[in-house]
């Protein structure tokens, strides 16, 4: 830990009584000092070696150059005008996403509501027969007829799919494979 102490002194100190931009010392032979000296005018040169900087004046309007960086930068973006209205705790991409979350103006709500229902549906199996099929439906054994929550009732069975039914609505649901 001393060593680094004493090393930092030294850096410094070293720091501090150096002259010049280029480090060290300027003295007459000094190349920085000459490098600076051949390649312009005694003005700048005198500039250069005490410790100034010299800049040549440009022929650049900086009102011109913000400006058409301003009008290739900023783009007019209205957050509400380009957002898609969607439930933060769904997933953005899943198995069977249908549709937006919000619904539009002027549909039926209550269908709308009733199809979600039976696409909820889970058909876990079908035992398979001509005059009295059955299904496992959200883990209950149900025949041809049942009628579930909200009044869909199970229409058909057939070996791969179940049709579910409610008024005008009528959805097949597969068979879930696992």
């Amino acid at each position: 830990m001393a060593v680094l102490g004493v090393l930092l002194v030294g850096v410094l100190g070293w720091q501090f009584t150096r002259k010049g931009p280029g480090g060290g010392s300027s003295k007459k032979g000094d190349t920085a000092t000459t490098r600076t000296a051949k390649g312009s005018n005694a003005k700048s040169a005198s500039s250069s070696a005490s410790g100034g900087v010299a800049f040549k004046k440009s022929d650049v309007d900086i009102d011109d150059l913000v400006a058409s960086v301003r009008d290739r930068v900023f783009i007019d973006f209205v957050y509400e005008d380009e957002r898609v209205a969607r439930d933060p705790m769904r997933a953005l991409v899943q198995e069977g996403a249908t549709g937006p979350m919000w619904q539009p103006k002027g549909l039926d709500v209550e269908r709308e509501m009733i199809i979600r229902a039976i696409r909820d549906k889970v058909v876990s199996g079908i035992v398979w027969d001509e005059t009295n099929p059955c299904a496992v439906i959200d883990n209950e054994v149900v025949r041809r007829w049942h009628q579930f929550p909200l009044g869909i009732v199970l229409v058909d069975i057939q070996p791969d799919f179940v049709t579910f039914g409610r008024g005008d609505i009528e959805l097949p649901i597969g068979l879930k494979e696992w």
